[in-house]
């Protein structure tokens, strides 16, 4: 069964390594992008060392953006997309411990 339609773990014009999640639409409401968020950014703290996680989301997509507030991340600034052109909100964090910690 696919449940995700994109997954990246780094964007090449962000200077962060940046976390990405794009689900089907039948699998959207489940809790399932966050707990592969909380996941990922465990393994790459923990595993890889990483300490600075960057996303970016659409202004208007206010689940996405609750999402990454709920895995830790900050809203930090708009950044245009060189993409497209288009202003994005810049979310990050620096973590000291891996984010199941810190939402226990």
């Amino acid at each position: 069964m696919r449940v995700l339609e994109t997954e990246r773990l780094a964007l090449r014009w962000l200077e962060d390594v940046d976390l990405g999640f794009a689900f089907l639409a039948r699998f959207r409401g489940n809790g399932y992008a966050c707990e592969a968020a909380a996941a990922t950014l465990d393994y790459a703290q923990s595993a890889l060392g990483l300490t600075r996680i960057a996303a970016i989301v659409s202004p208007g997509n206010r689940a996405s953006r609750r999402l990454l507030a709920r895995v830790g991340l900050q809203f930090e600034r708009m950044v245009e997309s060189p993409a497209d052109s288009q202003a994005v909100c810049l979310y990050a964090s620096t973590r000291s411990r891996p984010v199941a910690e810190a939402h226990r």
